[in-house]
């Protein structure tokens, strides 16, 4: 269930709205580039903490793609032009497939994700008690 709302975010990326919304100005991720849009945004969302090099030769060999691989200067100016917002819009569209999920169970219409389990004991006060 988790695994296809994450397929669901990279599809999102595809839309013409999420498009629209990951451009700084409207002429941005206009063109046909060795590194397409999408292709920027998967290697953005799928990193795995390496170097950029490396994160670009991985992703391209991942992609049997390796003739096509961009320099991390061509990727660094590429991520100029994108708009951070367009990773707002991603969560948002995220976390709202997760509360509409109607087998997530929910405490007072908030999910639970963590509970402390601290003991101690604080005064029976009435300004606590409200």
């Amino acid at each position: 269930m988790g695994y296809d709302r994450i397929r669901t975010v990279f599809k999102d990326i595809k839309t013409p709205d999420i498009k629209n919304i990951a451009r700084i100005t409207s002429n941005k991720f206009t063109r046909n580039r060795k590194m397409s849009y999408e292709d920027f945004m998967l290697v953005l969302l799928s990193r795995r903490g390496t170097t950029t090099t490396m994160e670009l030769n991985n992703f391209f060999k991942e992609q049997d793609r390796r003739e096509n691989i961009v320099s991390k200067q061509a990727f660094s100016k590429q991520r100029c032009n994108l708009n951070p917002g367009v990773f707002i819009a991603l969560n948002n569209n995220y976390v709202a497939r997760i509360y509409q999920d109607k087998t997530i169970v929910k405490h007072k219409g908030y999910i639970i994700t963590a509970i402390d389990g601290s003991a101690i004991e604080i005064p029976n006060t009435k300004g606590l008690q409200e």
